[in-house]
């Protein structure tokens, strides 16, 4: 579904649910991408095809046999291979769809082959299946050509779900990071993330960017046989025999649509270390940044600290930071830019939390009524039993719990952290 068609629905259910003033209001599972269009195939043949030089050709033709026949049988095969920016359809470059079908009744037979071919800004076309995303190969095992997978620096809590997580970027194509903090993705960018709940492999997500300012968002279930997953538009509660919530494709926009280009994890911050899958230093050396930075990026102060406002970056930051909405209500930033961390002291997370007073007081428990205690003060130093941040962490009450979304259990080793990290503050 076009992103810019659900962004009303998505800003009604989210208002005042991600601050720590403003009591959240839905405790749904989110994210990503992770919705379902069916293709329906007709008795016309079509033959399109594109050129993304100087020149384009259309051809179409059609044809029709009629015979005498006693017989009634139908057929049909379809076969899709996504490509760059083409996954799922036919659209952007390198996405194919072929289909032939035969009918015969009442004495009468037509054949009908129909190929589509789509080239560079060819429309696009949801895929209801993940092989036809472009993911894999036909083994729904090996990765495709182009996939590359990669690991944020600090993870998003996801109730213990395992994940595993992928990229396609098109072939020769840049990332505009002209702005370090927020990165504009050529379209045609696919993203992946597949989740593992208690040994079943469920689900995985696809955000693609179909235009500017345009990206597609589905999860995909896996059957029972692991050989495909299929588009769920709508989510699925507990699925697969799990107690992993599938998102619906308006949850996946509540997530994403606070940030300008949509992806979350795949971003400078998270990509500046040296483990597994591409990194910051892969994509300036591979010349895929148009203006890359000098050197990875590095969160300043001890573990402890690092450790702390990483958590909060990945975690908490996509909705507290500038460029959200959640900022014309709440004025706490815990995305940390990457031309602010020469001192902790001097993060956006500590200027705006450390004895900071909240503009609405908290009081825990059920919907905010659960207790006489109240706390009017985002991070006490030393004190994280009196601090709304860190207690807004450990819980999961609905109206309560930060974040208001995309999990049903506490991060115990992430709540641990900040903990810590609070305990050793001192106040300026």
């Amino acid at each position: 579904m076009n992103r810019s068609l659900l962004v009303v629905l998505a800003a009604s259910f989210t208002l005042g649910a991600c601050s720590d003033d403003e009591p959240s209001q839905s405790n749904d599972a989110s994210t990503t991408t992770d919705t379902t269009t069916d293709t329906t195939s007709t008795e016309t043949s079509t033959s399109t095809e594109t050129s993304t030089e100087t020149e384009t050709s259309t051809e179409t033709e059609t044809s029709t046999e009629t015979e005498t026949s006693t017989e009634t049988e139908t057929s049909t095969e379809t076969s899709t291979t996504g490509g760059s920016g083409g996954s799922g359809g036919a659209g952007g470059a390198g996405g194919t769809t072929t289909t032939n079908s035969s009918t015969s009744d009442g004495g009468s037979s037509t054949e009908t082959t129909s190929a589509t071919t789509g080239g560079t800004g060819g429309e696009f076309v949801a895929p209801t299946l993940l092989s036809e995303t472009g993911l894999y190969e036909d083994d729904m095992t090996t990765l495709a050509e182009g996939v590359m997978p990669f690991e944020p620096a600090y993870k998003l809590w996801s109730d213990t779900a395992a994940k595993q997580r992928w990229i396609k970027l098109p072939e020769g194509a840049q990332i505009d990071t002209s702005d370090m903090d927020y990165w504009v993705y050529p379209v045609g960018t696919q993203l992946f993330k597949e989740f593992t709940r208690d040994g079943v492999r469920v689900e995985t997500r696809l955000l693609q960017k179909t235009g500017e300012g345009d990206w597609f968002m589905r999860a995909f279930q896996w059957n029972d046989e692991q050989t495909d997953a299929e588009a769920r538009p709508d989510g699925v509660f507990d699925a697969s025999g799990t107690e992993h919530d599938i998102p619906s494709e308006n949850q996946c926009i509540n997530c994403h649509d606070k940030m300008p280009d949509v992806a979350l994890g795949f971003s400078a911050l998270q990509l500046s270390h040296d483990g597994d899958g591409v990194t910051l230093q892969e994509l300036i050396d591979d010349d895929r940044l148009s203006a890359p930075p000098a050197a990875p990026f590095t969160i300043p102060g001890s573990e402890t600290e690092r450790a702390a406002l990483g958590y909060l970056h990945a975690n908490c930051g996509n909705c507290h930071q500038p460029r959200s909405f959640v900022a014309n209500m709440v004025d706490m930033y815990l995305w940390l830019p990457t031309d602010e961390l020469d001192d902790v002291a001097n993060t956006p997370t500590v200027l705006t939390t450390l004895d900071k007073r909240a503009a609405q007081t908290y009081f825990p428990g059920a919907e905010g009524t659960g207790g006489e205690t109240s706390f009017d003060t985002r991070i006490v130093a030393g004190e994280p039993q009196n601090s709304i941040v860190y207690l807004r962490m450990t819980t999961r009450e609905t109206g309560q719990a930060m974040p208001p979304v995309g999990s049903e259990l506490v991060d115990d080793e992430g709540t641990q952290a900040v903990e810590q990290w609070i305990s050793e503050l001192v106040s300026p």
